[in-house]
């Protein structure tokens, strides 16, 4: 873990990077509630406050939050089918006994008892949209200042990702220059590689650094961004990737079920046009 200060907020542990400013607290503490009760929330702060280190502290907390809880549902289940398993067994006993208040023997778990079953504790993706790829890096930067070490990936375009130089130089630009190659039986060299880049290679990284990863390991950045978006726990990109449906369709993002962040929202307006 980086060092940084831990808080308990809304029932979370929330993990900081220094001292939360009081405002930062109360962010948190808004974003925690509207994502555990699944609700819209339109969150306001002063310019130089800390907005996005909250957003991102405080929807992390609450995921891996859910993570842990999950775990527990799948330890108990395992340990109940165990139980269940060596009942034939006579004087098997699974778990330890403590005396209760009357001196009677009962079995003990390290896990508290959760309270739904493992298939109904969902694990939602966390998509942080931002108004250009540009401001993806200054959060990925703020990202990497925290104790969080997500399973990421950031979604981009093939004009930023592409290391072809082939269709970096062609007059038609890269992305009908990507098309063709694709049609083609011989193909981009770099997008049969693309499956390598896997979040055991990449870890918190921005579009400029899985280029570099992906030019290192002559793997297309491009299409790892996406490969790595499928079992990723955050996914960065700008706000057309989450509003404009053919996009959506296109990128195979799952909105419907995901945590879903806008910062600087007031700008969707004008991208929405």
């Amino acid at each position: 873990m980086a060092e940084g200060k831990s808080y308990l907020v809304a029932g979370f542990e929330v993990h900081f990077p220094h001292e939360a400013y009081g405002v930062q607290k109360v962010f948190i503490n808004q974003v925690l509630r509207a994502i555990h009760n699944e609700e819209n929330a339109l969150l306001e702060a002063p310019t130089g406050c800390g907005k996005t280190l909250s957003l991102l502290c405080g929807a992390l907390a609450w995921q891996d939050a859910q993570k842990r809880k999950k775990m527990a549902a799948e330890q108990l289940q395992k340990e109940k089918r165990d139980a269940e398993a060596a009942d034939a067994k006579p004087g098997t006993c699974l778990a330890p006994l403590k005396q209760n208040s009357k001196g009677v023997g009962e079995a003990t778990s390290d896990v508290d008892e959760p309270e739904d079953p493992p298939d109904e504790i969902r694990v939602p993706k966390i998509y942080y949209a931002t108004r250009t790829h540009s401001q993806i890096a200054q959060v990925v930067r703020e990202l990497k200042r925290t104790a969080y070490k997500p399973r990421m990936a950031v979604l981009g375009s093939r004009p930023h990702y592409c290391i072809n130089k082939t269709a970096l130089r062609s007059k038609e630009g890269v992305d009908a220059a990507c098309e063709e190659m694709l049609k083609d039986q011989q193909g981009c060299r770099f997008k049969k590689n693309a499956m390598t880049l896997n979040h055991g290679l990449v870890k918190i990284h921005d579009i400029e650094d899985l280029a570099k990863i992906g030019s290192r390991h002559k793997a297309c950045p491009y299409f790892g961004s996406r490969h790595l978006a499928e079992s990723a726990d955050l996914i960065f990109c700008p706000y057309s990737y989450l509003l404009d449906p053919n996009i959506r369709r296109a990128t195979k993002v799952q909105a419907a079920d995901a945590i879903l962040i806008f910062d600087e929202a007031h700008n969707i307006e004008d991208q929405a046009r």
